[in-house]
């Protein structure tokens, strides 16, 4: 079963490989190196890409009636309304997952209602105390600007679970546009008298419409708990759940009968336990897809700031160390180095990585030459207010513009 696993992977990789430089013959595949969060003022009737090159941020915005749709709070004295989207995953062609969410929310005695979000986060630890959420979540084609609801389950509409989905596609025919896509959840089963030995799997398919719910053993080891604070990736035909203090599960979106599968992270990355800071260590290390191979980077906590750059063998199943650089030994700076935050590592050119520095930078780093080879300021990109990945890579493929969503819909935006 694990050979053909692997051969599945390789197959699947190498079927993405061919597709991408296909499409790079003229020029290469553009792709957007996505903020995750946007609070910009929304407008018009669609969603709306403002596409940056690398490395410098793109953002994605939800229209308007997004939020009206959401229903009016009333008036109260203390409180304001905060809105805004989040992308959190990407298919292999380009679709999003998107999350539009409204808040009221009760303001710190010190703050005041006309300051910007970033002002406020500055004002005290907890500036804000959220009265009141709602939630609502998307398929999006983010060229087309089309966007479609996904229909909300088990009180998600009032919960933010969002980083635990995943999208996937299937395309008509050899490197044809998407016919379906599934999108796919798994979480612990907190309710469950499995010990953190189960699994709860939901998914979607855009031909019915519905969620499915199955409860599965966890593959990890007896006793461990997935941490999840990584976005899910698509990749071999699977979606990928990453635990960065372990490795990944991935299971088939598309399947009847999904299997779930596990690798570990690199011999020397996987922490014993999960006593560590997730939320510092979530922005040293990154599990990405690049030139249709699965990658994992990491940089150490203390200098030099070690980059260590993988990738994953499908053959074998372990990882194969391509890339270490010191960090500082790429700047040419007086006194310390400053400490690097890992954003991404680049879809379509396995030998770069995306790197910031002092809140305020985003440095492009090609492991192979050695150099930072771009910068681009980081502007209202807050690194180190994230409690997840700040950057979200999406391959934008030469035909998606004009891909429609698949599927029969209702809620459909356009």
């Amino acid at each position: 079963m694990q050979l053909l696993f692997r051969h599945s992977l390789s197959a699947a990789s190498g079927r993405l490989r061919r597709a991408l430089s296909t499409a790079a013959s003229g020029s290469r595949p553009p792709w957007a190196l996505i903020h995750r969060i946007s609070t910009a003022t929304p407008s018009g009737r669609a969603a709306s890409l403002s596409l940056a090159p690398p490395p410098s941020p793109s953002h994605i915005v939800a229209p308007r009636h997004v939020y009206d749709d959401m229903g009016a709070y009333g008036r109260e004295e203390g409180c304001i309304d905060m809105h805004g989207c989040g992308a959190h995953a990407a298919s292999a062609d380009g679709f999003l997952l998107l999350t539009s969410f409204k808040f009221r929310v009760r303001l710190h005695p010190l703050a005041k209602p006309d300051l910007p979000l970033e002002v406020l986060a500055r004002i005290a630890p907890s500036p804000f105390q959220i009265v009141s959420q709602h939630f609502l979540r998307f398929v999006c084609n983010p060229i087309s600007g089309e966007m479609v609801r996904l229909p909300d389950f088990d009180g998600q509409e009032k919960n933010m679970n969002h980083q635990y989905l995943g999208i996937m596609t299937e395309a008509a025919g050899r490197n044809g546009p998407p016919k379906s896509y599934a999108v796919a959840q798994l979480t612990d089963d907190e309710d469950g008298e499995g010990g953190g030995r189960r699994l709860v799997w939901r998914q979607l398919d855009s031909e019915t419409g519905g969620w499915d719910k199955l409860v599965m053993p966890s593959p990890l080891p007896s006793g461990r708990r997935m941490d999840l604070n990584h976005e899910v990736l698509a990749f071999g035909g699977r979606l990928w759940w990453v635990d960065v203090s372990w490795g990944a599960v991935s299971a088939d979106p598309f399947s009847d009968r999904p299997e779930l599968r596990s690798i570990k992270l690199p011999a020397g990355s996987v922490l014993p336990d999960q006593k560590g800071d997730m939320k510092a260590l979530i922005k040293r290390r990154r599990m990405g897809v690049s030139d249709g191979r699965l990658r994992y980077a990491e940089v150490s906590p203390e200098e030099p700031f070690l980059i260590k750059y993988f990738t994953l063998d499908e053959q074998s199943g372990c990882w194969t160390l391509d890339h270490q650089v010191p960090f500082a030994a790429l700047l040419s700076r007086d006194g310390s180095c400053p400490v690097p935050l890992l954003g991404a590592i680049d879809p379509v050119n396995a030998d770069v990585l995306y790197m910031s520095i002092d809140g305020e930078i985003t440095l492009a780093v090609d492991m192979r030459r050695k150099k930072v080879t771009g910068a681009s300021p980081l502007n209202q990109v807050r690194p180190n207010k994230c409690s997840s990945s700040f950057f979200l890579p999406c391959v934008l493929t030469p035909g998606l513009a004009s891909s429609p969503i698949p599927g029969d819909h209702i809620d459909t935006l356009e």
